[in-house]
């Protein structure tokens, strides 16, 4: 009945990680779960929250205003759509987390889990670091991307993570103390990765 959050540095391989472990332990990811449950609260598509995770900087629809794409923009004052700021997604993240791992059994990635699952019994919280030329090269090869591309994900996606994470966290969200377990992925293989993790909740 165990539950494992996975945080982790843009790169580090917590997606990776995430599925592996699962399979090992026969758990289940929550990802999609997740997404689905927030669209049905915000009454948006699990394509609007997509969409939100992967255009927004978590900050207040003026920092928006001045940093998404046009067609984001016009999702966000179009009247006849609904919006949700950064307030209100970690709002429902709050709600949500809590009831998608009641019954344990589920690995969580990222979401801020670690902070929302701080107190619940039987939950073990991961931290994913990794030199950032590892980072940028786990990037490219696992998903086929240039060296710059790589680059550009790592740098980007870092900054939202940091957004994000304040929204639960005021700061500190990296210390070693809000974890059971640090990995650093730059000193170790997945396949030792899982063992640690398994070896952590007694699988």
């Amino acid at each position: 009945m165990a539950v494992i959050t996975i945080s982790r540095q843009f790169g580090a391989g917590g997606k990776t990680l995430a599925l592996k472990v699962a399979e090992k332990l026969h758990y289940t990811v929550a990802h999609e779960q997740i997404i689905e449950k927030m669209a049905e609260m915000a009454e948006l598509t699990p394509q609007g929250i997509r969409i939100f995770e992967a255009e927004s900087d978590y900050g207040s629809v003026d920092d928006v205003a001045k940093l998404a794409p046009k067609s984001f923009i016009s999702r966000i004052f179009d009247p006849q759509r609904k919006y949700m700021d950064a307030q209100q997604y970690a709002g429902l993240l709050n709600k949500i987390v809590p009831q998608i791992v009641e019954k344990g059994n589920i690995v969580v990635l990222g979401r801020g889990a670690q902070f929302i699952l701080k107190d619940r019994k039987n939950t073990y919280h991961v931290l994913l670091v990794a030199d950032e030329t590892d980072r940028i090269r786990f990037m490219q090869e696992t998903y086929q991307l240039s060296y710059e591309q790589a680059r550009q994900a790592v740098a980007k996606q870092g900054k939202r993570r940091m957004k994000l994470m304040k929204l639960f966290h005021s700061e500190g969200y990296d210390l070693p103390e809000h974890y059971d377990l640090v990995l650093n992925m730059s000193k170790i293989d997945m396949g030792h990765a899982v063992e640690l993790i398994c070896a952590l909740i007694g699988e």
